[in-house]
């Protein structure tokens, strides 16, 4: 719940295993990596990663997925991508059941396929809760 930008990247790596020689090339933007993504996170080659900031869009189509704030307008509907994951985060504690409230934090988008549908839209908008 706490590391939202950990868990995002460890599901990235659970569902896209490398294929061929190039292997995937993942942006971490500014809120994953504020929120729990590091080095020690990082999988050898042939997975490539970067952390620059300030890039346009147009500069991240060089990259196979994209870990990004679940808030980030620049990269909400990002041509050529779709969404593959949400990570939810802590969010607040409150006085009656359920106690311990989440809200997307995470999105992670991988390059679209051609004729592909996103899949990780309707979990988006779903509460995860925890007693």
């Amino acid at each position: 719940l706490n590391y939202p930008g950990a868990h995002a990247l460890l599901a990235l790596h659970a569902s896209s295993p490398p294929r061929g020689t190039r292997g995937p090339r993942v942006h971490v933007g500014v809120e994953a990596a504020i929120s729990g993504v590091s080095r020690f996170l990082e999988l050898p080659p042939p997975w490539q990663y970067s952390k620059a900031e300030g890039l346009a869009p147009a500069q991240l189509t060089r990259f196979s997925h994209l870990l990004t704030g679940a808030n980030d307008d620049a990269t909400r509907d990002l041509p050529g991508f779709e969404l593959a994951h949400v990570e939810r985060g802590f969010t607040r504690v409150a006085m009656r059941p359920p106690f311990l409230l989440t809200e997307p934090k995470i999105n992670v988008l991988r390059r679209r396929k051609e004729g592909a549908v996103g899949r990780a839209a309707a979990a988006a908008t779903e509460g995860d809760y925890f007693l």
